[in-house]
């Protein structure tokens, strides 16, 4: 194991440690307001960047921005191979920017992107981009690879297909989590959002699930046909408007399996992924307890049985 490795995997293992805890947003999820909440999380690595005035929206982007702050600190102290595992930890948020701009360029109002740094891949490219079809050909170039199309919803449902696809190449943890992702992902684009699948998202697919199941078909027939590596996390969802549960499933079972690469020891790439994973979640459970706590009694709850 080399020292960049080895040095890498001590600080991911301290870096894990930023995390709110489940305790912590629990408490955030049954407070009487969001800016009760805030206040609660003051003492947590989020604080910094949160303040009683914030809005929801404002204070998810600003605990997203702190868990990729945290996560370009950890990218900072890993070899080579260790920051390109953690630019596909946080592809999504690359995605949710790509999927910005293609909407900024039809005319919508442009947001504040997601500050990905040295962990970006095609976004500097894209954020440069005129057109849409500029946005295709510097999609093309990267590694997520040609989208097949130019229309925002399209890209936002191949880029997912894809980072899945980058992340199943990360160990066979990794695998489990892509597959579900990608079942999930799937089985909302085809049987909530009732659109077809296009060539170039059914080929990344295919590499994840199979040939069969990105074809349409009934639900319970499309959850026969899962692999046994997807199929876990479509367990319980008896159909697809209950596809938020499923949703949660996977952050929980990247989180289980994270502890658990934890708790192995060892050096490498393991406990980094584990650690960026574990903030990761750390980050989407603080979220939803603020979600909650912004709405009612019965959104804590909802957090209650999904996080």
């Amino acid at each position: 194991m080399s020292a960049g490795w080895t040095a890498g995997a001590v600080r991911a293992r301290a870096i894990a440690r930023r995390r709110a805890g489940e305790a912590t947003a629990r408490r955030c999820a049954t407070s009487d307001d969001t800016s009760e909440a805030l206040r609660m999380l003051a003492g947590t690595t989020y604080g910094r960047r949160l303040h009683p005035g914030l809005s929801l929206e404002a204070a998810e982007h600003a605990i997203e921005m702190t868990l990729l702050w945290n996560l370009r600190v950890l990218a900072g102290w890993q070899p080579r191979a260790g920051a390109r595992l953690l630019r596909i930890v946080v592809c999504g948020y690359e995605a949710a920017d790509i999927v910005a701009r293609m909407r900024e360029l039809g005319g919508g109002e442009a947001g504040t992107p997601y500050e990905l740094g040295a962990l970006a891949t095609a976004w500097p490219s894209v954020r440069r981009a005129a057109t849409a079809a500029e946005v295709r050909r510097a999609l093309a170039a990267s590694p997520w690879g040609d989208p097949g199309a130019e229309d925002p919803a399209t890209i936002a449902f191949f880029l997912q297909l894809s980072g899945a696809l980058r992340l199943a190449a990360l160990g066979p943890e990794a695998a489990r989590w892509a597959a579900g992702d990608a079942a999930v992902a799937v089985a909302r684009e085809v049987y909530l959002a009732g659109r077809r699948i296009d060539d170039a998202a059914a080929r990344v697919a295919a590499k994840l699930l199979g040939s069969a199941p990105a074809k349409p078909q009934s639900w319970e027939s499309y959850l026969q046909h899962l692999p046994h590596d997807a199929r876990w996390a479509l367990e319980g969802v008896s159909s697809p408007d209950e596809l938020w549960r499923a949703e949660a499933a996977c952050r929980l079972r990247k989180e289980a399996d994270s502890r658990e690469l934890l708790r192995r020891g060892g050096l490498g790439p393991g406990p980094v992924l584990a650690a960026a994973m574990l903030l990761c979640v750390d980050a989407w459970r603080v979220c939803a307890a603020l979600e909650a706590a912004a709405r009612s009694e019965r959104a804590a709850e909802v957090f209650d049985a999904v996080a």
